[in-house]
């Protein structure tokens, strides 16, 4: 009798990351929020973000709002999605770390000068607590399983790399004068969590070879690319409104960094390294009498594997007939149901071996 092997998927399962899409979620509402709440008032009037140079909204809103569907889709069971969503906001929580400190020193400064009452308004902690939900969202995604799905280690290792081009880019001197030169220690911090918060979060995530990981990467870049759409669109040119510091050393560096960061992560995602095999006390034996191999001849053939329950009394197939099934005792891929009872022939991979029950 010949027992052809059925067809094993092909689907890689991903681990579920809701708790990391909500977190998202709630930073990309939170940094929306923010744009638009008065960041400072004076003498009673407040000033937001929004009401600088439109171009503005490129570094908070168009993030934020990619973000959001890309959290949504987290939520709704794609977790790839989830780590995208976690990298935009992380990817925007630098910059915004950099204006909320600017903006903290320029209020301590022209209320003890200017004889003027400058105060943080509500859209400051907004933003404030949007850094810190993205940094938890970062965060979830530390944990790792051995089974998780892997992608194309080298891929991201080239992303991590060239994703550090943003750092480069605000701490390299220019004429000989770098962040170093700066006497104010507070814009010197915020310029360096800048440039280093994001990136480096991206670029570890991405030499990890986890898939998860390779998402978030693309997200931190598509985070800094909003940067780098406002640079495009002329963001330092002040219209009649306070304005903020928006600038690196070397602009070309940091947009071909996030770009080809995005660009590298994103293949690697293409390329899946599926998890091995689960097997136990495997051994590889001739083929049945009759047995003839099916689908795993065929070219292209990757079949991938989920560890089956521990069954105390395995349950028979719902036919009776003579069948290859899932094997009850999660040892293998496959077991040979012979119509009455678990035979001690076994399959993973297409290959028949024998791993007697008792």
């Amino acid at each position: 009798m010949s027992y052809p092997l059925p067809i094993a998927t092909t689907k890689v399962a991903e681990p579920l990351r809701q708790a990391t899409a909500l977190l998202a979620l709630i930073a990309a509402a939170l940094y929306l929020a923010g744009f638009y709440l008065p960041i400072m008032e004076v003498g009673g009037e407040g000033g937001s973000l929004s009401d600088g140079d439109s171009s503005a909204m490129w570094v908070w809103v168009a993030p934020s709002v990619l973000a959001l569907i890309a959290a949504a889709v987290g939520l709704a069971g794609t977790a790839l999605a989830s780590a995208i969503a976690a990298g935009l906001t992380t990817g925007m929580a630098g910059i915004t770390t950099f204006e909320l400190l600017f903006i903290h020193r320029f209020t301590d400064e022209m209320s003890n000068g200017a004889g003027v009452s400058f105060t943080k308004g509500i859209g400051y902690w907004t933003l404030l607590l949007a850094v810190v939900a993205s940094i938890a969202a970062a965060l979830s995604l530390v944990s790792a399983g051995a089974d998780e799905p892997r992608c194309n280690q080298a891929l991201g290792a080239l992303a991590g790399v060239v994703g550090l081009g943003v750092s480069l880019s605000i701490l390299l001197p220019v004429d000989g004068v770098s962040v170093l030169d700066i006497g104010d220690g507070v814009i010197q911090f915020g310029l360096f969590v800048w440039a280093l918060l994001a990136p480096l979060l991206g670029s570890l995530m991405a030499v990890s070879g986890r898939r998860a990981g390779a998402a978030f990467a693309v997200g931190v870049g598509l985070g800094h690319l909003g940067f780098t759409a406002a640079v495009m669109q002329d963001i330092g040119a002040a219209d009649g409104s306070f304005s903020f510091a928006l600038t690196t050393n070397h602009t070309a560096i940091y947009h071909w960094a996030a770009i080809l960061s995005v660009v590298f992560a994103g293949a690697a995602l293409t390329q899946v390294v599926r998890p091995t095999s689960p097997v136990a006390s495997f051994t590889v034996g001739t083929n049945m009498s009759g047995y003839v191999p099916a689908s795993p001849a065929q070219p292209g053939f990757q079949p991938t594997y989920t560890a089956q329950p521990q069954y105390q009394q395995p349950v028979a197939p719902q036919q009776s007939a003579s069948q290859w099934a899932a094997d009850p005792y999660g040892r293998h891929q496959h077991r040979l149901w012979d119509g009455s009872a678990w035979t001690e022939h076994v399959a993973d991979r297409g290959v028949v071996g024998h791993d007697p029950i008792t």
